[in-house]
């Protein structure tokens, strides 16, 4: 029987970061995946002509030393293994309270200048929730270092000293500290927070806390996109497992998962069920849903995980899908790499939350918001004719 210090169920990014940094570091790993091939969400790949990306079109640059991914990807070994492309400016905003479009900047001092030229009325609170937001993502940025942080505490103290104003309205969603901020002025709240649904479908429990930190790393640092698709950085993590010694098998599927006190196994076979092998292993890691590994394990532990998990609300889901036009997107009026969508109906910023029920009804009037990413734009690699545009919004897993 084959013996391992790690095995990882599941080649979603999370799952090959993991086993990349792990076999870097000496640990004999093996990672199983039942798709076709890795990379999860972080997947693209070719129907026909069309070129299809799954999920991942934007992210905040991890080549800037103060991006949380800056010291994953490099103790993974492949920050250097994929191009990052600028994405140019963070996003365009169409739509919703907005009376017309606007371009939000992917840098702090240049958001905060188009937001004040565009809402001088506004000035204030721009200013003030920005400041806060570049506060949160630099202490974050330093907090992520881990052990890091801690061989210049005074840079640590000093990130985290800048925290201490603002603790007190940590505990708010961020529809409450963007009406504590701007009151009722929703087209301002629509103009900062358009590309809700990269984070979540609902401004009233979205912790703004989160939010600042999420949506700061992209102006603290800009955003880019893997030239060539996504899949290119799920393949770099996957050879580097296997360059360290570890193992990547796929269309494999893991079937039972046995945890003991001392050594733990999984038996993992074809798809079709047949070519049983046995593994054990110091540790395994579950690169998937909950409710995708409770099936495979004895019932004290399936019970043990789903209560760990008990009361956590599911995360946000998206609807996808990608066109193939034979013209570039520019010549009917998409005007940027990422443009948000708000809808006529949507009046206020918490009217973002009903969203992601409409995609249980037939299309019609009251279409839901939408990401819509033109590869066309920037210097993707995306090969066309035919001229990729992705369209993504908020979803129900039970729609």
């Amino acid at each position: 029987m084959a013996r391992y210090d790690v095995v990882i169920v599941g080649a979603g990014l999370g799952g090959l970061t993991a086993g990349a940094i792990l076999a870097r570091a000496g640990r004999k790993v093996l990672v199983v995946e039942r798709s076709n091939s890795v990379g999860g969400a972080a997947s693209s790949y070719k129907s026909g002509e069309l070129f299809v990306e799954g999920s991942l079109h934007e992210t905040s640059d991890p080549h800037d030393p103060r991006d949380p991914k800056h010291d994953v990807l490099t103790r993974a070994g492949v920050i250097d293994a994929v191009k990052w492309i600028p994405s140019g400016a963070f996003y365009r905003a169409r739509g919703g309270p907005l009376d017309q479009p606007f371009l939000m900047p992917d840098d702090f001092d240049a958001a905060r200048r188009a937001l004040t030229e565009r809402f001088p009325e506004a000035r204030r609170g721009i200013e003030q929730l920005l400041g806060e937001m570049a506060r949160i993502a630099s202490a974050m940025a330093t907090i992520s270092q881990g052990r890091e942080a801690l061989k210049n505490p005074r840079q640590a103290l000093r990130a985290l000293s800048g925290l201490i104003p603002i603790v007190r309205d940590w505990p708010l969603s961020l529809s409450k500290k963007l009406d504590r901020v701007f009151g009722d002025n929703e087209a301002v709240k629509c103009a900062l927070a358009a590309n809700l649904s990269y984070f979540h479908d609902d401004p009233t429990t979205l912790w703004w806390i989160y939010f600042a930190m999420a949506q700061g790393s992209y102006l603290q640092s800009g955003g880019r996109y893997v030239q060539g698709g996504s899949q290119r950085l799920s393949s770099a993590l996957a050879r580097a497992i296997k360059v360290a010694g570890g193992e990547v098998l796929v269309r494999r599927v893991v079937s039972s998962i046995a945890l003991g006190d001392g050594a733990k196994s999984i038996t993992h076979t074809a798809k079709d069920g047949s070519d049983p092998r046995t593994v054990q292993c110091a540790q395994i890691i579950g690169n998937a849903a909950p409710a995708a590994l409770e099936p495979l394990m004895q019932a004290d532990a399936a019970e043990q995980l789903n209560q760990s998990y008990a009361r956590q609300a599911p995360s946000t889901s998206l609807f996808a899908l990608t066109l193939g036009l034979k013209k570039p997107p520019r010549e009917f009026g998409i005007a940027a790499y990422s443009t948000q969508l708000l809808p006529p109906w949507m009046k206020r910023l918490t009217d973002y939350a009903q969203g992601a029920a409409l995609m249980a009804e037939e299309p019609g009037e009251r279409m839901p918001p939408m990401s819509v990413v033109d590869y066309a734009a920037i210097d993707s690699g995306v090969p066309a004719p035919p001229y990729v545009l992705s369209i993504l919004g908020p979803d129900l897993l039970s729609n």
